[in-house]
């Protein structure tokens, strides 16, 4: 499942992953290409200019608005005295270097930035060492791959879990010398029995979604039970429940769900909340970004023909991605501070809305099971990420009590305006179409 994965989106991955601190990645790569699974040439040529992309746009972001982002975030200003200290005294190598010392690879171009260093001595100084570090990386992964074959006879057996390895190595000696790990542990609040327990949802889900990815993309048989679930749920409708799943499916699209995206942002900046702001947008600006991806990249058609544009693919479902991220996220920072019962309270109120939202679309005849549970899946594992982090790395006062005041005002009316304005259209959409068994949505393309 691993290698067919990363055949498919290894190429994707390296250069998303490059843009950052991608070595992990890009080890994972330079094994991956040995082992025949990735073209090891394709893999330089991204890894350079994820690389030389990453650094010069951190570099712009410095010069435009350096000074303000370290006056905002400490974790930045830290590396100030650091980094101007070795800029007087080896500028050029620092340039040439800075990808190679920990810590510093996303700060060091952005602080680089408020500086008075020329932006095409930058932009040349950036290439070169961006292709050096890429050659190096890319090699190690590759002869390492070279040196375990001449250790096993049959490496082809183990690649995955050698692959697995590789990533949950470079995971952990990336948590532990930048001291997230002690953090980690150290966590007063919510205990490490919270941050277990949030580890094990990641594991789970993201194993869930891959699962499910994998059938999707190999056409497996498995993935003709969502005919049997589309099937039978088409036999059960009738006009009333017909009429509640319209409205519910409503409170999950897009004219509903962005003001309550618009209005916990703007709330966030009025307090002048920067990392919790950072977290929001990174959380629904991906989530939505990578749902279009995929959507994109797959090409699955739904059981009807509802939609067009890119929306007419069916995996994974937008709704249950979004439904997952925007309001279970929004649960997740209005509950840091409650008490235990009202924590509870609303995690069992969003679970049911998600859970409806997400049993509308298998209802309306919009979205296959696997669609669903896939999206799902990818929306727990991200916020759940997103969770994990923002606890240990964020301590920021949201005014949870306000700010859901806020947010379910602002459902309730953007709620109340669409489906005035839509209802009735959508009664027209989501009718029943006369009984005829669907088949299977990859023989429709």
């Amino acid at each position: 499942m691993i290698s067919a994965f990363i055949a498919s989106y290894g190429y994707l991955a390296v250069f998303l992953g490059t843009l950052f601190e991608g070595e992990t990645i890009l080890l994972a790569a330079g094994f991956a290409a040995h082992r025949g699974l990735l073209d090891l040439p394709l893999i330089i040529a991204l890894a350079f200019s994820g690389a030389t992309l990453g650094d010069q746009l951190a570099f712009l972001l410095g010069r435009w608005k350096g000074n303000t982002m370290v006056a905002h975030f400490p974790s930045l200003a830290q590396h100030v005295p650091k980094i101007h200290t070795l800029l007087e005294r080896h500028h050029a190598l620092f340039i040439l270097a800075n990808r190679f010392l920990y810590g510093l690879r996303i700060a060091g171009p952005v602080i680089i930035g408020t500086t008075s260093v020329p932006f095409l001595r930058f932009a040349v100084l950036n290439m070169i060492g961006a292709a050096i570090w890429t050659v190096t990386i890319t090699w190690a992964g590759y002869f390492f791959g070279v040196a375990l074959a001449g250790l096993f006879s049959d490496l082809k057996r183990i690649e995955e879990f050698i692959l697995v390895g590789i990533l949950a190595t470079g995971s952990i000696v990336w948590l532990w010398r930048s001291k997230r790990v002690v953090n980690l542990l150290n966590l007063k609040r919510h205990g490490l029995l919270s941050a277990l327990l949030a580890g094990l949802v990641i594991l789970g889900s993201t194993w869930m979604f891959l699962d499910i990815l994998e059938d999707v993309v190999t056409h497996d048989p498995l993935v003709e039970v969502d005919i049997i679930v589309h099937n039978s749920l088409q036999q059960l409708r009738t006009p009333s429940i017909d009429n509640m799943m319209i409205a519910v499916t409503e409170m999950g699209d897009i004219q509903v769900v962005l003001p309550v995206i618009f209005a916990a942002m703007a709330w966030f900046v009025w307090h002048r909340l920067w990392q919790t702001s950072l977290y929001w947008l990174t959380a629904v600006g991906l989530a939505e970004i990578l749902v279009k991806v995929m959507k994109l990249a797959l090409h699955r058609p739904r059981p009807s023909l509802l939609y067009n544009g890119v929306e007419r693919f069916s995996f994974p479902s937008g709704h249950a991605t979004m439904s997952v991220v925007v309001y279970g996220l929004l649960a997740f920072l209005i509950c840091r501070e409650q008490r235990a019962w009202v924590r509870n309270s609303i995690a069992v109120l969003v679970t049911l809305v998600i859970a409806l939202i997400a049993f509308s679309r298998l209802y309306l005849g919009v979205h296959w099971a696997s669609d669903v549970i896939a999206g799902i899946s990818f929306g727990l594992a991200w916020i759940s990420i997103l969770a994990l982090a923002y606890t240990y790395h964020t301590h920021e006062d949201i005014k949870s009590r306000q700010l859901s005041l806020l947010l379910i005002a602002t459902l309730l009316l953007s709620g109340a305006w669409h489906l005035t304005q839509a209802y009735s259209l959508d009664l027209v959409r989501y009718a029943q179409t006369p009984s005829t068994d669907t088949k299977s949505p990859h023989l429709q393309q």
